[in-house]
């Protein structure tokens, strides 16, 4: 049987363990300067900012990222995560970074009723008056709203009520 007290703490546990294993990962954006292809046909990308540089992996196995790494240029800047393994770090995400303004948001439906907010993970239907789907963005792409440095600011402040994908969210923005 379980307790109110138990459900609680179980669900505390669970919690920790999903923000000890988001601060194990390496976050970081920049220029790919490198492009490689390892023995076993993964893609090796050397990502460069500033002085500090990172060497991603990415798996053959893990066919969209793949399929994207092998889209993706020298000279062009992109957003990697991974995990540090023996000498390079795996790639577990991968984002071109074009920062491509498409329009202003009109309407958010969320299950056919109109709501002001819509969080991560929520199925929702959105109009807008400039883009076309299938043409200026596809089905599933992610948008994410161009904040104000004055929101960035008062998002910071109130970092101890984000979940770790708003704040890694919070990050990117920067």
């Amino acid at each position: 049987m379980e307790t109110p007290l138990l459900r609680i703490a179980k669900e505390m546990a669970r919690k920790e363990k999903i923000a000890k294993e988001f601060k194990r990962r390496i976050r970081f954006k920049g220029k790919v300067i490198e492009k490689t292809e390892t023995k076993k046909g993964n893609i090796r990308l050397l990502v460069k900012k500033g002085e500090e540089d990172r060497l991603f992996v990415v798996i053959k196995s893990h066919k969209a990222r793949f399929a994207l790494a092998q889209s993706i240029a020298v000279g062009e800047h992109v957003s990697a995560e991974g995990i540090a393994k023996f000498r390079a770090i795996i790639c577990t995400k991968l984002k071109r970074i074009d920062g491509k303004a498409i329009g202003k948001v009109k309407e958010i439906q969320k299950g056919g009723q109109n709501v002001q907010i819509a969080k991560s993970g929520d199925k929702i239907a959105i109009s807008m008056n400039e883009p076309t789907a299938g043409r200026t963005f596809e089905e599933g792409d992610i948008f994410i709203s161009d904040l104000t440095y004055e929101e960035k600011r008062l998002l910071k402040n109130y970092s101890n009520k984000l979940d770790p994908g708003e704040l890694y969210l919070l990050e990117t923005l920067e």
